[in-house]
């Protein structure tokens, strides 16, 4: 059996087995001018700057959406022409880490698949009015891992938690549909979770999160966890549960 690997960068989980990962933002890439990341093309002097000094293992990306081609508030049509250039952006920032770090591995985080919760569920539940809306969904993702995917050594889904007060088995349908998508990449998935709920400091309940771990564990097409961080209201113990839940023979 695989091992189900784990990354952090708290020193407790590290020190009971977890791996450390670098985390790279848009300020990794971009020039702000005006306080907006100019988007429009990658700076080489601010990836030596900050991936050169920066440099981990896994190095993941976190480009959340699909909008290289301006400024930041700019939406952009996404098609094949859209995703040719915006390939060419990812690109440059892929083989100047290659460049820096041959052998370090690199993920792009939430993009591919795309993130998305409520599709799923309500497919779930009602497959025949929602299913035009779930194959166009699906058809945007393996158009973007056709032109992305390649790229990376691995996949880094998106799966926060955003909606703690419904039933764990919506969540873990979110989950289930958006790992079946990285499928057609024939890579392995590493699921992105956080002790909070997703965009506040809202905490999830220790047993949720537990049982949220032990189904990541356990899901076929998911290989580790990413933990962004334990940054929620000191109530509980979140490493320890993490710890005994996956780092514990």
């Amino acid at each position: 059996m695989k091992p189900f690997l784990v990354f952090s960068n708290d020193e407790k989980c590290l020190n009971a087995g977890a791996n450390k990962f670098q985390l790279a933002t848009n300020h990794y890439w971009f020039d702000r001018p005006d306080g907006v990341y100019d988007c429009r093309e990658v700076s080489q002097e601010r990836m030596t700057k900050y991936v050169t000094s920066e440099i981990g293992d896994p190095f993941v990306i976190d480009i959340e959406k699909l909008k290289l081609l301006g400024t930041e508030p700019e939406p952009i049509v996404i098609n094949d022409d859209n995703r040719k250039i915006i390939k060419a952006q990812l690109q440059k920032v892929v083989n100047h880490l290659r460049t820096v770090a041959p052998d370090n591995r690199i993920a792009w985080y939430r993009m591919v698949p795309r993130r998305e919760y409520w599709l799923p569920i309500l497919h779930r539940n009602n497959p025949t009015k929602y299913q035009q809306q779930y194959n166009d969904y699906r058809k945007e993702n393996e158009q973007n891992i056709r032109h992305f995917a390649q790229m990376f050594d691995f996949l880094c889904p998106s799966l926060y938690d955003p909606h703690p007060e419904r039933r764990l088995d919506d969540w873990e349908t979110f989950v289930d549909y958006n790992l079946r998508e990285c499928i057609p990449a024939r890579k392995q998935n590493y699921s992105y979770v956080s002790t909070t709920k997703a965009g506040t400091e809202e905490p999830i309940h220790p047993d949720r999160w537990q049982g949220q771990l032990e189904f990541l564990k356990h899901h076929e097409y998911c290989d580790g966890i990413f933990v962004y961080s334990f940054e929620s209201p000191p109530d509980h113990d979140w490493q320890s549960i993490l710890i005994e839940t996956l780092l514990k023979d």
